[in-house]
């Protein structure tokens, strides 16, 4: 290539061919930033056919991408577009366009306008989950969280949305709630993105969603077993009427949801007949999503772990002392455990398991009581020591105290208070916590921890 470039008889017609054949090599011999220059005049020769001249400014595009040189990557994928390829090029040609206009900063209205002539325009129906999800990207660098949540929902709402893309938007969706504090919505995207993780680019945005559902499991277990057996003491203060009026109220909301195919899932069922009612969104649509019975995973988590221990036992009275079938039980954590004789054909709780987890005896409510102070200290610990957000705290333990005066976790709830107070340098208030633990709990463990 060199000689016939410097061959005195070489002509100028031919330049835009050798510059081919040189990104050509160059691109095989992964020098890709030597590449750019050939492929700038592969792009600009007129004399070429408009198919190579697409392929070599999509190429260049997606190059200038890779070394951050952005402006110059949004020119080269306009040309793209220029020379009017097929509808899938010139669709990634404008996505990639619109992602490099984002990714060079500054004023995203062009990058904006852009992604959205494509939702009006049909032929493209089947990149819109890809459209919103660049979209709520693009509300989140202009710090609308609002609108990027109501873009990434549009996305995984639509209706060719593939299980990678919905990966990638509930993980950024959980990045969203997670930096507004919103940590049981944050979860509960997680998850979501955890169930079509299998199909996505194993990249560090994943690795991160399935870092932060672990962590958050140890503050939203607790927050909804709070919440759980709150529903089920405020049922137990209500007559049998009521009660059933209650459950089958609750009981068509789920044959609803099942008629819409709304929660149906790879497992039929009562799992997928309730699953993601935790999410934030949902929980101000549905009066009932914050119910005890609303806890699918945990239903059945109980269920399995009852029946390891107990095997199958029959819908009845005094169960532990009966010979074999199904059951209804709920042991005071945000557990209940169900079985086939608990469920409908259709795999749906009858009104009598529903009933049965209701607490009847004073000992049951007790129960009930124990884990809701429980959990109380147990989310106070999560803020603290796992997601080291210190804001919640202190209203936290307050509601705690105020709801269950003298309880039996005080000591460990003044330490946790100690704690917060010298992470936030306020020095007063962790002398006087201090004292108190060493005055009123002299000799607990956490009276020893705070010892000078």
């Amino acid at each position: 290539l060199v000689l016939g470039e410097t061959d005195p008889n070489f002509s100028g017609s031919l330049a835009g061919r050798v510059a081919l054949e040189k990104s050509f090599i160059r691109l095989n011999q992964g020098d890709f930033k030597g590449a750019i220059a050939p492929l700038d005049e592969v792009v600009n020769d007129k004399k070429l056919p408009d198919w190579i001249r697409i392929r070599a400014a999509y190429i260049n595009g997606q190059l200038q991408q890779r070394y951050e040189n952005y402006t110059a990557s949004a020119e080269n994928f306009k040309k793209v577009q220029d020379l009017n390829p097929k509808v899938e090029l010139d669709f990634y040609a404008k996505k990639n366009m619109a992602t490099s206009l984002m990714l060079a900063g500054g004023a995203q209205e062009d990058a904006v306008a852009l992604l959205k002539t494509i939702l009006k325009d049909g032929k493209y129906s089947q990149y819109y989950e890809q459209v919103y999800y660049l979209l709520g990207r693009l509300s989140v660098n202009g710090g609308d969280q609002e609108g990027a949540i109501t873009y990434l929902q549009k996305g995984i709402d639509a209706p060719k949305s593939t299980t990678t893309q919905k990966a990638l938007s509930y993980a950024t969706l959980g990045d969203i709630y997670y930096g507004q504090r919103k940590y049981e919505s944050a979860k509960s995207s997680y998850d979501s993105s955890a169930i079509y993780m299998g199909d996505a680019p194993d990249d560090e945005q994943m690795r991160t969603a399935l870092r932060r559902s672990v962590v958050l499991e140890k503050l939203t277990d607790p927050l909804r077993t709070i919440r759980y057996n709150d529903s089920l003491l405020t049922l137990s203060q209500m007559d049998e009427r009521e009660q059933r009026s209650i459950v089958r109220r609750y009981i068509k909301m789920l044959e609803d949801r099942r008629a819409d195919s709304i929660f149906q899932a790879e497992n039929a069922g009562l799992t997928s007949a309730m699953k993601n009612t935790g999410n934030e969104n949902n929980s101000r649509k549905n009066n009932y999503a914050n119910w005890y019975f609303s806890n699918g995973p945990q239903m059945q988590k109980g269920f399995n772990d009852f029946k390891q221990k107990w095997g199958n036992r029959p819908l009845a009275d005094n169960w532990r002392r009966s010979a074999a079938g199904g059951f209804a039980q709920n042991d005071g954590s945000g557990n209940i455990a169900i079985d086939g004789a608990g469920v409908d054909a259709n795999g749906l709780p009858t009104e009598e398991m529903l009933l049965a987890a209701i607490p009847k005896t004073q000992a049951a409510k007790d129960s009930l009581s124990l884990g809701i102070r429980r959990a109380y200290i147990g989310a106070a610990n999560a803020y603290v020591n796992d997601l080291e957000d210190y804001g919640p705290v202190g209203g936290l333990l307050d509601t705690l105290d105020t709801r269950h005066p003298k309880h039996e976790f005080d000591a460990e709830a003044l330490y946790l208070r100690y704690i917060v107070a010298l992470r936030q340098n306020r020095m007063d208030d962790a002398g006087r916590y201090r004292a108190e633990l060493q005055q009123e709990h002299a000799g607990s463990k956490w009276a020893n921890l705070v010892q000078p």
